[in-house]
């Protein structure tokens, strides 16, 4: 029997959002009350670094050409010798969205279908009432606007997961963040520092691959898709995620696109604990609602990552300068990027990326 690799948390908290954080909240809330320095844009240096290094905290959301607007940027991208992302975001991009364009065109690939010795769809659900739930809540999804119009029973359970994953924290985000359309000139940010290293001929350096997270490891975001009982059981908690997501907002006064609007509003000022504090409020479903394979994805999706990705970026900044661009929820916490660098005996501080920098001299 084929096993067929599908990602189930990447896109919905990692590939574009990339502010997920973690730790439990004491230690969040400590480590903010001591990062007293706020920017997206922070310097690195030490005794075996080459050359100052730079650590750029993105929103996967947000325009790349606001980065256009902001001297710092440009100075600092002119500087470095490398640039460093999370990944080949044209990739895992084209990866993240093909069940949500997929779903729209009717085009699905094998592996997105029921095995055919599935006879009554009903019998993979661990219990009538995760079936009812999800079948509600389908019903409601295909009434929203631009969501894709299919048959629950045809698919297999983590199909549709990244279906609504999809539709709901990425196609439906940037639409609320951009009114009722994008703008002419948008490219996704982390894709438009990748393209601009090119343009400017710099050495470009991935912090992962996609095949990184292709595997069914112990610490991958991958589940095997024959397990039919286990997808189902997913597929209801992530409806259940979603719809606690809106009552939440209903019961603050708040509509999605306000909460969208704040995380890039905190974003633009470079208010950088704000938007750690508000997306992690946003988008961490409640600990009951976590079994112990999701709590592990959660961890990986940020925390794992960033451990991973440390020694990647401690060889690279002892060769050359550098600007590492991740997304701006990897930088805070005790186990973001910055502490985590800190402890590796690093310089890092605070840079401002909207005017004076700190390259060697003052701006005139």
């Amino acid at each position: 029997m084929r096993t067929c690799r599908i990602i189930i948390f990447i896109f919905a908290l990692g590939v574009f959002y990339g502010c997920t954080v973690s730790g439990n909240k004491s230690e969040k809330e400590s480590s903010i009350q001591s990062q007293k320095d706020n920017s997206i844009l922070w310097e690195i240096t030490g005794e075996d670094v080459a050359e100052k290094s730079y650590l750029l905290g993105t929103h996967h959301i947000v325009n790349y050409h606001y980065l256009d607007t902001l001297p710092g940027f440009k100075r600092v991208m002119e500087s470095v010798d490398a640039i460093v992302v999370e990944h080949d975001g044209a990739v895992f991009s084209e990866s993240a969205l093909k069940a949500y364009f997929d779903a729209k065109d009717k085009k699905y690939p094998s592996y997105a279908f029921m095995p055919k010795g599935v006879k009554n769809y009903e019998d993979i659900y661990a219990s009538k009432e995760e079936l009812y739930y999800v079948e509600r809540f389908i019903r409601k999804f295909k009434k929203e606007r631009n969501a894709p119009q299919f048959n629950l029973e045809e698919l297999r359970p983590i199909y549709t997961m990244m279906i609504l994953q999809s539709y709901y924290l990425f196609v439906n985000m940037l639409e609320r963040s951009y009114s009722t359309s994008l703008p002419v000139d948008y490219v996704q940010m982390d894709i438009g520092i990748g393209n601009e290293a090119q343009k400017r001929g710099k050495r470009l350096i991935y912090l992962e691959t996609l095949e990184d997270r292709t595997d069914e490891k112990d610490d991958s975001l991958y589940i095997d898709t024959c397990n039919l009982t286990r997808q189902s059981h997913y597929l209801y908690m992530t409806c259940k995620n979603l719809a606690l997501q809106k009552e939440r907002k209903r019961e603050n006064g708040k509509t999605p696109q306000s909460n969208t609007n704040k995380s890039v509003d905190f974003y633009l000022k470079g208010e950088l604990d704000s938007l750690y504090m508000s997306v992690e409020k946003m988008t961490s479903p409640p600990s009951d609602y976590l079994d112990e394979y999701q709590q592990k994805g959660q961890y990986n999706l940020v925390a794992g990552r960033n451990k991973k990705w440390i020694p990647v970026i401690d060889s690279n900044v002892k060769e050359s300068s550098c600007l590492i661009a991740v997304g701006a929820g990897h930088l805070p916490g005790e186990e973001g990027l910055i502490n985590l660098l800190r402890k590796e005996g690093y310089n890092v501080k605070p840079v401002n990326i909207y005017g004076i920098m700190r390259l060697g001299h003052e701006k005139e």
